[in-house]
Protein backbone atom coordinates (compact mmCIF):
# COMPACT_ATOMS: atom_id res chain seq x y z
CA UNK A 1 0.00 0.00 0.00
CA UNK A 2 1.52 3.28 -0.97
CA UNK A 3 1.79 5.93 1.84
CA UNK A 4 1.48 9.61 1.17
CA UNK A 5 2.78 12.05 3.86
CA UNK A 6 1.38 15.91 3.39
CA UNK A 7 3.15 18.53 4.56
CA UNK A 8 0.55 21.65 4.89
CA UNK A 9 1.48 25.23 5.93
CA UNK A 10 -1.64 26.30 7.49
CA UNK A 11 -1.28 30.31 7.24
CA UNK A 12 0.06 30.12 3.78
CA UNK A 13 -1.59 32.88 1.25
CA UNK A 14 -5.74 32.29 1.50
CA UNK A 15 -5.94 28.29 2.00
CA UNK A 16 -9.09 26.69 3.59
CA UNK A 17 -6.76 24.43 5.52
CA UNK A 18 -10.14 22.54 6.58
CA UNK A 19 -11.05 22.38 3.35
CA UNK A 20 -8.19 21.52 2.04
CA UNK A 21 -7.90 18.90 4.95
CA UNK A 22 -11.44 17.32 3.79
CA UNK A 23 -10.38 17.17 0.35
CA UNK A 24 -7.17 15.16 1.49
CA UNK A 25 -9.42 12.65 3.03
CA UNK A 26 -11.83 12.40 0.40
CA UNK A 27 -9.21 11.64 -2.22
CA UNK A 28 -7.12 9.30 -0.26
CA UNK A 29 -9.47 7.45 2.50
CA UNK A 30 -10.77 5.83 -0.41
CA UNK A 31 -8.08 5.56 -2.73
CA UNK A 32 -5.76 2.31 -1.16
CA UNK A 33 -3.54 4.24 0.03
CA UNK A 34 -2.47 5.43 3.58
CA UNK A 35 -1.57 9.11 4.63
CA UNK A 36 -0.16 10.95 7.01
CA UNK A 37 -0.68 14.70 7.50
CA UNK A 38 1.89 17.35 9.23
CA UNK A 39 0.97 21.14 9.94
CA UNK A 40 3.87 23.70 10.58
CA UNK A 41 3.86 25.34 13.13
CA UNK A 42 6.67 27.51 12.10
CA UNK A 43 8.71 25.97 15.06
CA UNK A 44 11.89 23.59 14.01
CA UNK A 45 9.41 22.47 10.96
CA UNK A 46 12.38 20.79 9.39
CA UNK A 47 13.76 18.63 12.22
CA UNK A 48 10.13 17.59 12.43
CA UNK A 49 9.66 16.91 8.66
CA UNK A 50 12.92 15.05 8.45
CA UNK A 51 11.80 12.75 11.42
CA UNK A 52 8.30 11.71 9.50
CA UNK A 53 10.43 11.25 6.54
CA UNK A 54 12.57 8.94 8.51
CA UNK A 55 9.58 6.94 10.58
CA UNK A 56 6.89 7.10 8.19
CA UNK A 57 8.97 6.22 5.13
CA UNK A 58 6.48 7.75 2.58
CA UNK A 59 6.62 7.02 -0.96
CA UNK A 60 5.07 10.52 -2.02
CA UNK A 61 5.35 13.90 -0.33
CA UNK A 62 3.02 16.48 -0.63
CA UNK A 63 3.23 20.18 0.58
CA UNK A 64 0.48 22.40 0.71
CA UNK A 65 2.13 26.11 0.58
CA UNK A 66 3.83 28.69 -1.15
CA UNK A 67 7.35 28.76 -2.54
CA UNK A 68 8.89 28.60 0.96
CA UNK A 69 6.99 25.40 2.32
CA UNK A 70 8.26 23.74 -1.05
CA UNK A 71 12.03 24.98 -0.60
CA UNK A 72 11.83 23.92 3.10
CA UNK A 73 10.58 20.67 2.48
CA UNK A 74 12.35 20.19 -1.31
CA UNK A 75 16.03 19.82 -0.02
CA UNK A 76 14.99 17.13 2.56
CA UNK A 77 14.26 15.31 -0.76
CA UNK A 78 16.66 15.63 -3.20
CA UNK A 79 18.85 12.51 -3.37
CA UNK A 80 15.98 10.01 -2.17
CA UNK A 81 14.12 9.25 -4.95
CA UNK A 82 10.78 10.19 -3.10
CA UNK A 83 8.76 12.28 -5.43
CA UNK A 84 7.43 15.81 -4.62
CA UNK A 85 3.88 16.71 -4.80
CA UNK A 86 3.03 20.21 -5.15
CA UNK A 87 -0.31 21.86 -3.84
CA UNK A 88 -0.33 25.40 -4.57
CA UNK A 89 -2.12 26.77 -2.01
CA UNK A 90 0.38 29.82 -0.90
CA UNK A 91 0.39 33.54 -2.56
CA UNK A 92 3.80 32.70 -4.38
CA UNK A 93 3.86 29.55 -6.35
CA UNK A 94 6.09 29.85 -9.23
CA UNK A 95 7.36 26.23 -9.42
CA UNK A 96 3.71 24.87 -9.82
CA UNK A 97 3.34 27.67 -12.25
CA UNK A 98 5.85 25.84 -14.71
CA UNK A 99 4.51 22.40 -14.00
CA UNK A 100 1.01 23.59 -15.06
CA UNK A 101 0.05 22.43 -11.77
CA UNK A 102 -3.26 24.02 -9.71
CA UNK A 103 -5.44 23.61 -6.61
CA UNK A 104 -7.64 22.10 -8.76
CA UNK A 105 -5.52 19.28 -10.38
CA UNK A 106 -2.76 19.34 -7.40
CA UNK A 107 -4.51 16.37 -5.63
CA UNK A 108 -5.77 14.08 -8.46
CA UNK A 109 -1.52 14.67 -9.58
CA UNK A 110 -0.63 13.39 -6.51
CA UNK A 111 -2.74 10.29 -6.63
CA UNK A 112 -1.84 10.01 -10.43
CA UNK A 113 1.73 9.70 -9.22
CA UNK A 114 3.06 10.58 -13.06
CA UNK A 115 6.49 12.40 -12.07
CA UNK A 116 9.38 14.40 -14.40
CA UNK A 117 12.59 15.46 -12.87
CA UNK A 118 13.52 18.99 -11.92
CA UNK A 119 17.59 19.82 -12.20
CA UNK A 120 18.64 21.38 -9.08
CA UNK A 121 21.33 24.04 -8.64
CA UNK A 122 23.93 24.20 -5.64
CA UNK A 123 25.20 27.25 -4.92
CA UNK A 124 28.53 27.46 -3.14
CA UNK A 125 28.33 23.85 -2.23
CA UNK A 126 25.25 24.54 0.68
CA UNK A 127 22.08 26.19 -0.88
CA UNK A 128 19.98 24.33 -3.22
CA UNK A 129 17.86 26.44 -5.91
CA UNK A 130 14.86 24.82 -7.22
CA UNK A 131 13.58 27.90 -9.69
CA UNK A 132 15.06 31.05 -9.56
CA UNK A 133 17.17 33.22 -7.66
CA UNK A 134 18.61 36.62 -8.10
CA UNK A 135 21.19 39.64 -7.60
CA UNK A 136 20.43 43.02 -7.20
CA UNK A 137 16.90 44.84 -7.84
CA UNK A 138 14.46 42.37 -7.15
CA UNK A 139 16.78 40.24 -4.21
CA UNK A 140 16.46 44.33 -2.73
CA UNK A 141 12.37 43.69 -3.42
CA UNK A 142 12.32 40.63 -1.72
CA UNK A 143 14.01 42.01 1.61
CA UNK A 144 12.05 44.89 2.15
CA UNK A 145 9.41 42.87 1.21
CA UNK A 146 10.26 40.36 4.42
CA UNK A 147 11.55 43.36 6.48
CA UNK A 148 7.97 45.30 6.33
CA UNK A 149 6.51 41.84 6.56
CA UNK A 150 3.93 42.13 3.88
CA UNK A 151 1.87 39.67 2.42
CA UNK A 152 0.45 38.69 -1.09
CA UNK A 153 0.65 40.70 -3.90
CA UNK A 154 0.00 43.58 -3.65
CA UNK A 155 2.40 43.96 -0.63
CA UNK A 156 5.11 42.71 -3.26
CA UNK A 157 3.98 45.44 -6.28
CA UNK A 158 4.08 48.22 -3.06
CA UNK A 159 7.75 47.18 -2.45
CA UNK A 160 8.58 47.05 -6.14
CA UNK A 161 7.72 50.47 -6.25
CA UNK A 162 9.65 51.69 -3.21
CA UNK A 163 13.02 49.76 -4.70
CA UNK A 164 12.86 52.10 -8.18
CA UNK A 165 15.86 53.62 -6.70
CA UNK A 166 17.63 50.53 -7.80
CA UNK A 167 17.29 51.24 -10.74
CA UNK A 168 20.14 53.31 -10.46
CA UNK A 169 22.25 51.50 -8.75
CA UNK A 170 24.43 49.26 -10.99
CA UNK A 171 26.87 46.18 -10.24
CA UNK A 172 30.13 45.21 -12.14
CA UNK A 173 30.59 41.46 -11.97
CA UNK A 174 32.80 38.99 -13.62
CA UNK A 175 31.14 35.65 -15.06
CA UNK A 176 33.66 32.75 -15.84
CA UNK A 177 32.81 29.37 -16.53
CA UNK A 178 36.05 26.78 -17.91
CA UNK A 179 38.56 29.04 -19.60
CA UNK A 180 35.92 31.96 -20.60
CA UNK A 181 35.41 34.75 -18.54
CA UNK A 182 33.48 37.55 -18.90
CA UNK A 183 32.54 40.99 -17.38
CA UNK A 184 29.10 42.36 -16.96
CA UNK A 185 27.53 45.84 -15.46
CA UNK A 186 24.13 45.76 -14.61
CA UNK A 187 21.33 46.60 -11.82
CA UNK A 188 19.62 42.80 -11.68
CA UNK A 189 21.12 39.46 -12.47
CA UNK A 190 18.50 36.42 -12.55
CA UNK A 191 19.67 33.11 -12.08
CA UNK A 192 17.01 30.71 -13.47
CA UNK A 193 16.20 27.08 -13.36
CA UNK A 194 13.09 27.41 -15.29
CA UNK A 195 11.20 29.98 -17.50
CA UNK A 196 8.88 31.97 -15.45
CA UNK A 197 8.72 34.42 -11.82
CA UNK A 198 5.40 33.55 -9.70
CA UNK A 199 4.00 36.89 -11.38
CA UNK A 200 4.31 34.69 -14.64
CA UNK A 201 6.81 36.81 -16.12
CA UNK A 202 8.49 34.76 -19.18
CA UNK A 203 12.02 35.84 -17.76
CA UNK A 204 14.10 33.13 -19.40
CA UNK A 205 12.31 31.99 -22.62
CA UNK A 206 14.82 29.29 -23.93
CA UNK A 207 14.88 27.89 -19.89
CA UNK A 208 14.05 24.25 -19.39
CA UNK A 209 14.23 22.26 -16.50
CA UNK A 210 15.88 19.40 -16.99
CA UNK A 211 18.33 20.47 -19.69
CA UNK A 212 21.73 20.05 -16.88
CA UNK A 213 21.54 24.03 -17.52
CA UNK A 214 20.93 27.35 -15.43
CA UNK A 215 20.65 30.56 -17.57
CA UNK A 216 22.01 33.51 -16.19
CA UNK A 217 19.69 36.46 -17.47
CA UNK A 218 21.66 40.05 -17.37
CA UNK A 219 18.77 43.09 -17.42
CA UNK A 220 19.37 45.84 -20.05
CA UNK A 221 19.71 49.07 -19.34
CA UNK A 222 15.67 50.14 -19.46
CA UNK A 223 13.56 52.68 -18.16
CA UNK A 224 11.79 52.33 -14.76
CA UNK A 225 8.31 52.37 -16.51
CA UNK A 226 9.03 49.45 -18.57
CA UNK A 227 10.60 47.54 -15.47
CA UNK A 228 8.11 48.01 -13.54
CA UNK A 229 5.54 47.18 -15.64
CA UNK A 230 6.80 43.94 -17.36
CA UNK A 231 8.69 42.18 -14.79
CA UNK A 232 6.51 42.81 -11.81
CA UNK A 233 3.14 44.05 -12.74
CA UNK A 234 2.37 40.85 -15.00
CA UNK A 235 2.25 42.54 -18.07
CA UNK A 236 4.28 40.43 -20.76
CA UNK A 237 6.40 42.61 -22.97
CA UNK A 238 6.78 42.74 -26.63
CA UNK A 239 9.23 40.39 -27.59
CA UNK A 240 11.26 43.42 -29.22
CA UNK A 241 11.84 44.68 -25.91
CA UNK A 242 13.08 41.65 -23.93
CA UNK A 243 14.67 43.18 -20.89
CA UNK A 244 17.60 40.60 -20.65
CA UNK A 245 20.86 39.10 -22.35
CA UNK A 246 20.71 35.15 -21.84
CA UNK A 247 23.43 32.56 -21.53
CA UNK A 248 23.23 28.92 -20.33
CA UNK A 249 25.57 27.41 -18.14
CA UNK A 250 26.67 23.99 -16.79
CA UNK A 251 28.78 25.31 -13.80
CA UNK A 252 29.43 29.37 -13.36
CA UNK A 253 31.33 31.20 -11.17
CA UNK A 254 29.48 35.19 -10.37
CA UNK A 255 32.21 37.33 -8.41
CA UNK A 256 31.68 41.14 -7.39
CA UNK A 257 33.75 43.39 -6.10
CA UNK A 258 30.89 44.73 -3.73
CA UNK A 259 28.02 42.55 -2.06
CA UNK A 260 24.79 42.73 -3.47
CA UNK A 261 21.95 41.43 -2.20
CA UNK A 262 20.91 37.94 -3.39
CA UNK A 263 17.84 35.75 -2.94
CA UNK A 264 17.03 32.07 -3.89
CA UNK A 265 13.50 31.08 -4.33
CA UNK A 266 11.52 33.71 -2.48
CA UNK A 267 13.94 33.98 0.22
CA UNK A 268 16.63 36.73 1.29
CA UNK A 269 20.04 35.16 1.69
CA UNK A 270 22.30 38.48 2.20
CA UNK A 271 24.94 40.71 0.73
CA UNK A 272 27.25 38.43 -1.14
CA UNK A 273 30.22 38.96 -3.30
CA UNK A 274 30.88 35.59 -4.36
CA UNK A 275 28.31 32.66 -5.95
CA UNK A 276 29.44 29.35 -7.75
CA UNK A 277 26.67 27.53 -9.44
CA UNK A 278 26.91 23.91 -10.16
CA UNK A 279 23.56 21.97 -11.95
CA UNK A 280 22.94 18.74 -10.07
CA UNK A 281 20.29 16.69 -12.61
CA UNK A 282 18.19 13.83 -11.89
CA UNK A 283 17.82 14.87 -8.12
CA UNK A 284 14.55 15.59 -7.59
CA UNK A 285 11.38 14.23 -8.91
CA UNK A 286 7.86 16.34 -9.07
CA UNK A 287 4.35 15.30 -9.50
CA UNK A 288 3.08 16.82 -12.64
CA UNK A 289 -0.24 17.00 -14.97
CA UNK A 290 -0.77 13.97 -17.15
CA UNK A 291 -0.53 16.52 -19.93
CA UNK A 292 2.64 18.30 -18.99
Amino acid sequence: MKKHLFVINPVSGSANTHELLHDIDRHFSTSHTEFKILQTTGSNDAAAIQHALNTYLPDVVGVAGGDGSINMVAPLLISTGIPLGIIPSGSANGLAGEFGISMDNALQNILGERTRHLDVALINDRHYMLHMADLGLNASLVRRYEEENRSGFMGYAISAIQELPMLQRHFRVIITSGNSKTEFETNFLVIANTRMYGTGYEVNPVGKFDDQQVELCMMKPLSAELIINNLFLQNQPDRDSELFDIYSYQEVQIQSSTPIDFQSDGEYIGELTDLHIRVLSDQLRIVVPDQS
